[in-house]
């Protein structure tokens, strides 16, 4: 498929999270991909004073505190045609204020003092014309209309941040609203781009893009960890959150099918850290690794797994690390949603926590079967389909389409 991308514009990317953020991450894929086509401009999430203070010893604080303090770092070209900015403003925290009409005061004015230095920055660059692209930033994005100048304004929707604890007071109405006022909407599943069409019907779902060139390769060296596992290992890798995966189920699994090896790679918030799967012998907490690290790893598994707790933050949600498990040709189990059946006939889908252990069980009866080489390639080239041009050519096609069609009607 042909796609009409955006091309020879200058774009402006306002993220949520931070460039210089620990794990991978879809803006900061597609500002590398916008950039092969045309000048980006990646605005560094600005700091808050509380970050700034609770944080200050995190390296990424520090090289945005002395962007701010001196100006180093301030403007930082990554490769051609990309710049990072970070922002010489740190702004009130203002999440915890209970009283809307007070929070959205000072929401506006953060807003408005970060956008003095963000045009100076707009204009040292020479941009023009400006396509403006939020990510999930529905708070200070909301305001930016108010203060920069652009052609169009994008939201792009890769989580279901409403559910998030810290959004529950003023998330909802700032997302709804920012929603309708923007040109459009693009989403990286179905599910979130339905629930975007509530508010705006220019809302398009562009897909879910991955960065696979390092599990292009034909062998791995098992790591030596991984090595000293013995017996069926069943993989999950990523951050181990209880407000993502369901834990209980995972205890489960572990208790009702000893011989599998439950392997987690990634963090452990509190509550995984101190579960009851830390005292069992046949769970193993490897801890975080580098990117580059992780698809060796992953083909040391013999099942992959997606054990997602259900609720309004995750049901949407279209996991990265799926696509990585397919890429790496592995059999993947993972609790059944609108967005994990995006995968149809490439993954095991569960609705219960006795159907997952029991396909899990079933898998590790079938291993062979499921490894057969037309197996293992059909999934390898569904993932390898999930690419950050095509993510970007159908983000240029919304745009294309959306743009073209308020030109016809203004005429």
């Amino acid at each position: 498929m042909r796609h009409h991308y955006l091309e020879n514009r200058d774009i402006v990317l306002f993220s949520y999270q931070p460039w210089d953020n620990a794990v991978g991450f879809n803006f900061k894929d597609l500002a590398l991909e916008f950039a092969k086509k045309n000048r980006v401009l990646f605005v560094n999430r600005a700091l808050d004073y509380l970050t700034a203070f609770l944080k200050r010893d995190d390296a990424s604080v520090q090289s945005r505190l002395l962007a701010f303090k001196s100006g180093q770092n301030e403007l930082i070209e990554v490769s051609p045609n990309l710049f990072v900015y970070n922002p010489r403003v740190i702004l009130k925290s203002i999440n915890s204020i209970p009283v809307s009409t007070i929070h959205d005061y000072f929401s506006n004015q953060n807003i408005k003092n970060l956008s003095v230095e963000l045009r100076k920055m707009i204009q040292t660059l020479g941009m023009n014309r400006i396509i403006l692209i939020n990510d999930n930033d529905f708070i200070r994005g909301l305001y930016l209309p108010k203060y920069l100048d652009y052609d169009a304004y994008i939201y792009y929707l890769r989580d279901y941040m409403l559910g998030i604890k810290s959004h529950l007071r003023h998330g909802p109405r700032h997302e709804h609203a920012l929603m309708t006022k923007v040109n459009l909407v693009t989403a990286n599943s179905v599910a979130l781009a339905d629930y975007a069409k509530e508010f705006n019907p220019n809302s398009f779902n562009v897909g879910q893009g991955c960065e696979l060139s390092l599990f292009s390769k034909d062998s791995f060296a098992l790591p030596p960890e991984m090595a000293a596992i013995h017996g069926p290992k069943i993989g999950y890798v990523g951050a181990l959150s209880q407000s993502n995966l369901d834990y209980l189920l995972l205890e489960k699994l572990a208790r009702e099918i000893p011989e599998a090896q439950l392997v987690f790679v990634g963090s452990a918030d509190e509550t995984f850290a101190h579960s009851v799967l830390k005292q069992m012998p046949n769970v193993h907490f490897l801890g975080l690794k580098r990117p580059e690290e992780l698809p060796a790893y992953i083909h040391g598994f013999d099942v992959c797994i997606h054990p997602q707790k259900i609720s309004e933050l995750t049901t949407g949600n279209f996991p990265r690390k799926i696509i990585e498990y397919l890429a790496a040709g592995k059999p993947t189990i993972a609790i059944k949603t609108q967005t994990m059946e995006e995968c149809g006939q490439y993954l095991l889908l569960s609705e219960t926590a006795d159907e997952f252990v029991n396909m899990v069980r079933y898998s590790l009866n079938n291993l062979q079967s499921l490894h057969e080489p037309s197996k293992i390639l059909g999934r390898k080239k569904y993932a390898f389909s999930h690419t950050w041009d095509k993510s970007a050519g159908l983000i240029g096609d919304a745009y294309h389409q959306v743009m073209e069609e308020d030109k016809f009607f203004s005429l």
